[in-house]
């Protein structure tokens, strides 16, 4: 198998998966993905740069997804739930997917992706012999950090059209126990297609990937380096007071500050109706430790946050972090709304 010398100069091309040529609608993991990594590795490219896979809400912005962790389902090929037995041909090439093959039209595919996904999990869910049920489930296990909170957070909104989850109830916003419990038992089929949906998208990313190594292209990715507000990952912080409250009318802007299985973030007051231009004074605070943080305009709809000096003291670390003078590690340089 041919490897990716890092140490070496290389070049690479930078396209999102959604611009794959693809007579479903939008580009995903299938055929065209891996007709595109050939393609690669026949003219002297060693990388392919994607934009981030999550799945997306209002304006289809990648960088705007409801979950950190998450794939969007768009991407799931499904012309291998074909070949799973999951759809049959004839269901995948039905609908009509707007535009054609040389464009994207997410509004047909809002309306008429999800009734096929649907029905896929629908038939893995009352034919899944040992193999394909372990599979899911080991998938569940090893993802439940998150995916359990995602699949709810997505149940939860379905079920309230949509609605951000600021607009919640109040025992559901804050994520009181008795309100999370009902719910999850209410929704629990719900959630259960949202958890499969990501255990199609994973697998097929896998072999996305496994393929990339095949073929020796390395794929490396931009990344949303915000949360976004209304994500699974925005309300899961609504119980915990990682951001300043004082000033009157203040809203939240989401910061990762630690990767993994903790999921926490912090919060960047920001007065309502700031435009982001300009730079907007403000404080990090979070339970690992704070900074001083600008934010600053920086392009069309992105954002940077800078640290701007050493990391003061908080209730999590009464003494700076070491190393962190002149900036602190988990800020990272660049962001995104």
């Amino acid at each position: 198998m041919e490897t990716v010398d890092l140490g070496r100069r290389a070049a690479g091309t930078l396209l999102a998966v959604s611009s794959l040529h693809s007579p479903r609608g939008i580009g995903g993991f299938g055929e065209s993905a891996v007709e595109w990594l050939r393609f690669l590795r026949d003219a002297g490219q060693k990388y392919w740069q994607i934009l981030p896979l999550g799945p997306t809400g209002w304006g289809d912005s990648p960088y705007q997804s409801f979950s950190a962790f998450a794939i969007s389902p768009y991407y799931i090929c499904l012309d291998d739930l074909v070949r799973r037995g999951l759809l049959s041909l004839g269901e995948a090439r039905a609908s009509g997917w707007g535009r054609g093959a040389a464009s994207t039209d997410y509004g047909a595919l809002y309306k008429k992706r999800e009734p096929l996904l649907r029905l896929a999990c629908a038939r893995f869910s009352a034919s899944a012999n040992v193999k394909s049920a372990g599979a899911f489930e080991g998938f569940h296990e090893e993802n439940a950090f998150w995916l359990e909170d995602y699949a709810l957070f997505m149940a939860i909104k379905k079920k309230l059209r949509g609605k951000a989850w600021s607009e919640w109830d109040a025992d559901l916003r804050r994520r009181e126990p008795a309100a999370m419990k009902a719910a999850r038992d209410k929704l629990s089929e719900e959630a259960q297609y949202y958890a499969l949906t990501q255990h199609f998208a994973f697998d097929q990313w896998r072999g996305l990937r496994d393929a990339a190594r095949s073929l020796g292209v390395a794929i490396i990715g931009d990344m949303p380096m915000y949360v976004a507000a209304d994500s699974a990952d925005g309300q899961d912080l609504a119980p915990h007071e990682l951001y300043d409250n004082s000033i009157p009318g203040a809203e939240p802007i989401f910061s990762p500050i630690a990767a993994g299985a903790s999921r926490q973030r912090a919060h960047l007051p920001q007065a309502k109706g700031a435009r982001h231009q300009g730079s907007v004074p403000g404080t990090l605070a979070s339970p690992l430790t704070a900074c001083k943080v600008r934010l600053t305009s920086s392009g069309y709809g992105a954002m940077m946050l800078i640290a701007t000096g050493s990391a003061l003291p908080c209730a999590g670390h009464p003494a700076p972090v070491p190393g962190t003078e002149g900036g602190h590690p988990c800020v990272s340089p660049l962001a995104s709304p």
